[in-house]
């Protein structure tokens, strides 16, 4: 089983912001950036994407999704997998998740 511990994080709203993932690989580590930890994440790709593209990208308050483009990327991408979503507490001792953390923060900072 392949593990990605993902977040984002912003300076300040609006602001620079940044995003980091974790992926461990049977104990093998790699980091890469351009994904983004999140309840709403989880929730959109596990429950809410189906609507959206039943309603024509409209959420159900009948307004356009944002970040459109992205959410159509990271669905076909978890189409060609058997993908199970997780969510991790924030700030709670999970060593990975706490790792990406700073890797967000980090890269919030140097943009």
């Amino acid at each position: 089983m392949i593990e990605i511990y993902t977040d984002g994080s912003c300076l300040e709203n609006p602001g620079n912001g940044g995003w980091a993932a974790i992926i461990n690989d049977d104990g093998k580590i790699e980091k890469i950036s351009g994904s983004e930890d999140s309840q709403y994440v989880k929730m959109g790709i596990t429950n809410w994407i189906h609507n959206w593209i039943k309603n024509n990208w409209q959420t159900s308050k009948k307004e356009d999704v944002k970040n459109k483009d992205l959410w159509l990327n990271l669905y076909k991408l978890t189409q060609s997998h058997d993908v199970e979503w997780h969510w991790v507490k924030a700030h709670a001792g999970n060593t990975l998740n706490e790792e990406v953390d700073a890797l967000a923060k980090d890269a919030a900072k140097s943009n």
